[in-house]
């Protein structure tokens, strides 16, 4: 008796996305997709096969003057990276505004306004060319893989990808929006949720240490951690912590089949040197007991604190 094969819905949309990418750039009905397409288009932007453009209008109600923000990203780390000089921006405008009336909000804070403007586009990596191919020729199951990170090979797979701002203007507000009439942080979704939530956690965060811009790099001390933006610490922790998976997984292979550093450096893209410098990173705290033995066993909340 022949059984029929049911595809899970979010594998046959990432398929069809992929199979119908374009490979230059050219606009994107973002709003007309369903919640399972928008699903599988960041799953594959996160894995580095598709790269987006986003063209957003950022407020903070009650100032006379917006920023509209294009910028470009693909990877699981292109948008934090895209934004970083957006913060600056951000902050260099409205921190004045923002330490003197956040205390008159309502519930001791000012709220942003993110707004989606075109163009809003997208467009395959080179690496997004080759799997449509290899889709296309059939390998759907090896490309689903490495989307949805399934099987060993893939599982634990950090693909950074890269980001940046490609335009930060600022203009008068038209008509600003009002602490009362929108907060509309609960609304937006997907990329301009992580967006608002990055303004909104910074401007916090600043505000409560009442510290400088450039603090959100490196300031040394003698002993434990660096200030170190803590998007920056997280990737080198995942990038630690997928090595040391990798390093596990070696365990018992016969030599020719374990995953070399030059091999697991490639798929990540980033090279060997830089692998090296960010495992050095982990040992030099875990010498001083900042970090445990095991990076697997360091969370996300805790490495926040660390470099808080």
């Amino acid at each position: 008796m022949h059984v029929q094969t049911t595809i899970d819905p979010e594998d046959s949309a990432i398929l069809n996305l992929l199979s119908g990418a374009p490979q230059r750039w050219t606009s994107l009905e973002a709003d007309a997709m369903t919640s399972v397409e928008e699903r599988a288009l960041q799953q594959l932007t996160g894995a580095a096969l598709v790269e987006r453009r986003f063209s957003v209008r950022l407020s903070l109600i009650g100032h006379p003057v917006r920023l509209d923000v294009m910028t470009t990203a693909t990877g699981e780390y292109g948008l934090g990276e895209a934004m970083e000089p957006v913060l600056r921006r951000a902050w260099e405008l409205w921190k004045d505004f923002y330490h003197e009336h956040s205390a008159t909000a309502p519930e001791g804070k000012l709220r942003f306004f993110c707004e989606q403007t075109e163009p809003q586009q997208w467009q395959l990596t080179p690496e997004g060319v080759q799997a449509q191919q290899d889709a296309a020729d059939g390998q759907t199951k090896r490309v689903l893989d490495f989307v949805q990170k399934r099987t060993a090979v893939f599982y634990g797979l950090t693909v950074r990808g890269y980001g940046r701002a490609e335009r930060i203007e600022q203009n008068q507000q038209q008509q600003s929006p009002t602490q009362v009439e929108v907060t509309n942080m609960g609304e937006v979704s997907g990329p301009l949720s992580q967006m608002a939530t990055m303004m909104e956690q910074f401007f916090e965060k600043l505000d409560t240490a009442k510290q400088p811009a450039d603090d959100m790099g490196e300031k040394r001390g003698t002993r434990g951690p660096q200030r170190m933006n803590p998007n920056h610490a997280w990737r080198y922790l995942s990038m630690v912590q997928a090595w040391t998976e990798v390093q596990r997984q070696n365990k018992g292979k016969p030599q020719r089949q374990r995953e070399s550093k030059q091999s697991f450096a490639r798929k990540q893209g980033i090279s060997v040197r830089d692998l090296d410098a960010m495992l050095a990173w982990y040992r030099k705290y875990q010498k001083q007991d900042c970090f445990p033995d095991d990076p697997q066993t360091l969370t996300r909340d805790q490495l926040d604190e660390l470099f808080a």
